[in-house]
């Protein structure tokens, strides 16, 4: 009995337009390679290609065909190389990326012949910042393969040219390195901890240059990078959310062991020292950084809200970076944060001798539909004005929820819940009154460092939370009207003593008129008592 089995080999599917025609072949003649960088054009369909990928070469309509396995992604790969001999006379190129069930062909238009100055030798670069030393991890690229060695018997000298988010530069050089070249991984160190500068600043880049000696003569080999890490030192938070508004980010972190044990080590220093925070959001070639407040020291608080806010600046009188970190938290937003790089950068300072830093990265991040709240309050009642994310959200039926008015100062000795009310945020409706019986509330309020609103669903569960930035009171109003009610009194005590004044001259007037005929009536009864008396005096006669 013979059994066969026929296996149907079916070739790939061929996915047109998943690059642009500008796509060009770059040749290195120094290492004898060959890279197509590719211009992508976003076609969904050709997001198929992606892990492991077969890419072939074909030059100048050859018959060979040089190919690469490699780990390959549609959406993030943008250079393919490969080692290829006589790379001068190549004029021309066909590249295919490859999968078990697709393919696409790429033709290169421009082909240009570089110059090699060991700028990409190295890939996915960062910052280790040790207690002790500082040291670049990076990858090795195929791109600098005429120098196969970077040890310490050839490397020279280190430097790094850190540049901060205020365009300070710092320099470093060192030439006594640690080096630990494990094939694709080199980690090259020296011994100078960067603990003082970055507890104050934030990375904006970080160029750094290797010196090596090789083949008879010095070779500089560069890369940059803008993100640091601390090996050395544990997260302390299991989980960290934060939500976006208008004018901050509010972060609220899970403590874990590691992080409790940090936590009693910053209590038991035994000084006071000043705490620096930034959130910081790497978005490809972007970057964002925003502040905290100085006024609590860090010490690896568990599941305490903490925010990175705009109005920070407002504090300082700085009205142009108040307005360039809203616009911040707007591009970060439009750039959707999850697809971001981001870390937090806590620092503990002392007399410019002794600093830690901490860092850590948002786990979730959820932008909120309360952009920002404003209020105003008077001696019975407080409206809360609510503008919301019409770019992210569309209330279209009746939301059930709980909002509570908290009023703080800068000490977590006083914290007063002041109302808590259960209301409908409605479709179309953006101001909300909620009553209360209390006189105090509004003087609270007002006293206050800073005013809070939440928003909780009906299980207790904190959805929104907003600080009312510009709290208005009705005391204008209420003195306006005051105002009034003094002119009126005054008004009325004036016609009253104008018409007392009036009355009194009428009542003179009176008097006096009198006083005259009566005057006149006498001086008509002595006029005819002396007539009468002339006559008798005649008729005596």
């Amino acid at each position: 009995l013979i059994t066969m089995q026929i296996s149907i080999i079916n070739s790939p599917n061929k996915l047109q337009n998943c690059y642009n025609t500008d796509s060009s072949l770059q040749l290195y003649s120094q290492n004898s390679s060959a890279c197509v960088k590719l211009k992508k054009t976003s076609n969904p369909q050709c997001s198929v290609l992606n892990q492991s990928v077969l890419v072939k070469f074909q030059f100048d309509n050859s018959a060979t065909i040089y190919q690469n396995t490699q780990n390959f992604s549609y959406d993030e790969t943008e250079k393919v190389c490969i080692l290829v001999p006589n790379v001068n006379n190549i004029i021309s190129a066909l590249v295919t990326i490859e999968t078990l069930d697709y393919l696409t062909e790429v033709i290169p238009n421009i082909v240009l012949n570089m110059s090699h100055n060991h700028n990409n030798c190295f890939e996915n670069s960062i910052l280790q910042v040790y207690n002790t030393q500082t040291c670049i991890k990076a990858y090795r690229t195929v791109m600098c393969l005429e120098i196969p060695n970077i040890d310490e018997t050839n490397t020279r000298r280190m430097s790094l040219r850190i540049t901060d988010t205020n365009n300070q530069i710092y320099d470093f050089t060192d030439s006594i390195l640690g080096i630990t070249n494990n094939l694709a991984e080199i980690q090259v160190c020296f011994q100078q901890s960067m603990y003082q500068l970055l507890s104050k600043n934030v990375i904006r880049s970080v160029y750094t240059s290797i010196n090596i000696w090789n083949n008879n003569m010095f070779s500089t080999l560069t890369t940059t990078c803008n993100i640091y890490e601390q090996p050395d030192i544990k997260n302390g938070y299991d989980y960290v959310r934060a939500s976006v508004s208008a004018n901050e980010f509010v972060v609220t972190p899970i403590r874990n062991s590691d992080g409790e044990q940090m936590a009693q080590q910053l209590k038991t220093i035994g000084f006071n020292y000043l705490t620096y925070g930034y959130l910081v959001f790497l978005c490809g070639e972007l970057q964002f950084s925003f502040p905290t407040g100085d006024s609590q020291q860090f010490v690896y608080e568990n599941n305490k809200t903490n925010y990175f806010y705009c109005p920070y600046y407002l504090e300082r009188g700085d009205q142009a970076n108040y307005n360039q970190c809203k616009e911040d938290i707007q591009k970060v937003k439009d750039l959707d944060p999850t697809k971001c790089i981001n870390y937090i950068q806590q620092s503990a300072i002392y007399n410019d001798t002794f600093s830690l830093i901490f860092t850590y990265k948002l786990d979730y991040i959820h932008i909120q539909q309360i952009q920002e709240i404003q209020g105003y309050i008077t001696e019975n009642y407080i409206q809360l004005t609510m503008i919301f994310d019409q770019k992210q959200y569309n209330i279209i039926k009746p939301i059930n929820c709980i909002v509570e008015v908290i009023a703080s100062n800068n000490t977590q000795i006083y914290v007063a819940k002041l109302i808590q009310e259960r209301i409908w945020i409605l479709p179309n409706q953006d101001k909300y009154n909620i009553t209360f019986n209390n006189s105090s509330i509004k003087q609270e309020m007002k006293s206050a460092s800073y005013a809070m609103v939440s928003i909780y669903d009906l299980n207790g569960v904190k959805a929104e939370e907003n600080e009312i930035y510009d709290l208005q009171t009705d005391d204008f109003e209420r003195l306006i009207q005051k105002l009034w009610i003094q002119v009126g009194i005054q008004s009325v005590l004036a016609v009253a003593i104008l018409v007392s004044l009036l009355g009194l001259k009428e009542l003179v007037i009176q008097i006096i008129s009198c006083a005259h005929r009566q005057n006149l009536k006498k001086q008509r009864i002595q006029k005819m008592n002396e007539d009468l008396t002339e006559k008798r005096k005649e008729l005596e006669k």
